[in-house]
């Protein structure tokens, strides 16, 4: 054990101790057991400088130096110097102060030894500033009597550590939240430099499992979509999520079944039923909330997306209809924290997402319910059923017979009951006329609903 001793001026501190006579207001009974009775005492009561023994207080002077920066981390007393609790101790008030670098200065088996110079007033071979963390470039020692400006985590270690296996990672909180704050800052009391590496699970029991409600999604989604302040994934996963010091989120996805397609190429993977076979040229619909990226069955995320894409209606409105469609090369591209809708189909059109409803001619000149409504909408709701257009029954005396008979004129899209019997005709962009009986030549009819197959112009005088 090396000990390092230096002569300090200890008249004054002899003499106090003879009469036994405190400075600062300490009796003289305290003064025999009280540390601050002849230094310390300002900055706490632990008896370390500032004051030294003649008053001084600027951390420039060897016997106050970074004492209090030191035990405001945690640093004891008897890390520095032999442990002389009493006056009465040998050694304690012979004039001569000794370093002895012990407990904290070498946890973790720093080789070689410690020491303290005291002419250059620096620590080498420390734990307490990182000599047994891996550094890109050596560390210069702290000086005793020195200022403590700049990085404070990279003058003891690489920020982030380079530890082997240590993740290139800066959210310090993460791995270790008894240490340092979700801010960044080293928590008072914390267990930062207490001999020992302290961390916690990254994830808590049963993270990735969705059936205990921790379902990790939502957490990798945001970290997808660059969100500030979340949990960088990469960091531990590896930059493409092949693995890192943590497990293959790839491999574990596989594992699971989420091979053909890959899960990043499956849009069931995120929202939807999710559905391992995924084809998005025959289950499109399966794509469609519910549910959302967050597991929910309802809300703004989730809307009317499964009546657009379950074929009741139309089979045309597929993803790219209203939103902007990844490329196959690039299949997350999409995620960046926002739902874009750009209606682009054979309505065309514009959504406004304050009122959540588009103006679009796939909703007529109804206009659309709102975009999360759970109300049923029928014919009706995108235009008047029968429509008051041309010779239609509600715009022409001699067809009211035939009422909401769409099929009579619309055989190929409606049935004579007002339902959808073709969805892939319907909402395509074109008026789909086939009659029951005669013909139609876009302008006017040809048929036998009128006894004879005198052709009668479909627009009303």
């Amino acid at each position: 054990m090396l000990v390092t001793r230096s002569r300090v001026v200890a008249v004054l501190a002899a003499a106090l101790a003879a009469c036994g006579t405190a400075r600062d207001g300490n009796s003289p009974a305290s003064a025999t057991t009280t540390c601050a009775s002849c230094h310390g005492g300002t900055d706490n009561d632990s008896g370390a400088p500032p004051n030294d023994l003649h008053g001084n207080t600027a951390t420039t002077s060897m016997s106050v130096g970074r004492h209090t920066a030191h035990v405001t981390a945690g640093v004891g007393c008897s890390a520095c110097h032999p442990d002389r609790p009493a006056r009465s101790v040998p050694g304690h008030m012979d004039g001569m102060v000794d370093v002895e670098l012990r407990g904290l200065a070498v946890a973790g088996g720093s080789v070689p030894p410690p020491r303290f110079d005291t002419s250059a007033g620096t620590c080498s071979n420390v734990y307490c500033h990182g000599v047994t963390i891996p550094s890109a470039a050596p560390r210069p020692a702290p000086v005793w009597t020195g200022s403590h400006d700049g990085a404070r985590c990279a003058g003891c270690h690489d920020d982030p550590p380079r530890a082997a296996g240590h993740p290139a990672a800066t959210e310090c909180a993460s791995c270790h939240p008894e240490t340092v704050g979700a801010d960044g800052e080293l928590l008072a009391g914390g267990k930062h430099l207490n001999g020992v590496v302290d961390t916690i699970a990254q994830h808590p029991a049963g993270y990735a499992d969705r059936a205990d409600g921790a379902f990790h999604g939502p957490d990798a989604i945001a970290f997808l979509q660059g969100r500030l302040g979340v949990r960088a994934c990469s960091s531990c996963h590896g930059a493409d999520l092949g693995g890192g010091i943590a497990p293959s989120c790839t491999a574990c996805h596989a594992s699971a079944g989420w091979v053909t397609p890959a899960w990043q190429s499956n849009c069931t993977f995120c929202h939807g039923s999710r559905t391992k076979a995924f084809d998005d040229a025959s289950d499109l619909n399966l794509a469609a909330p519910p549910e959302d990226v967050g597991g929910a069955a309802a809300g703004a995320k989730v809307g009317a997306h499964r009546p657009h894409l379950a074929g009741v209606v139309t089979s045309n409105l597929g993803c790219a209809t209203c939103h902007a469609v990844p490329a196959p090369a690039a299949p997350l591209e999409h995620l960046d924290g926002t739902a874009a809708v750009t209606l682009t189909g054979p309505g065309g059109g514009t959504y406004d997402p304050a009122t959540r409803t588009c103006a679009t001619a796939c909703h007529g000149a109804s206009g659309s319910p709102a975009w999360d409504s759970t109300d049923p909408i029928g014919c009706a709701g995108c235009h008047a059923a029968p429509p008051a257009t041309g010779r239609h029954p509600g715009n022409e005396p001699k067809h009211a017979y035939m009422g909401a008979n769409c099929g009579v004129c619309h055989a190929e899209v409606a049935g004579v009951m007002p339902q959808i019997v073709d969805p892939s005709r319907h909402l395509d962009g074109a008026v789909n006329v086939k009659l029951v009986t005669g013909t139609y030549d876009g302008t006017g009819c040809s048929t036998g609903c009128h006894a004879t197959l005198t052709r009668f112009p479909w627009a009303k005088p």
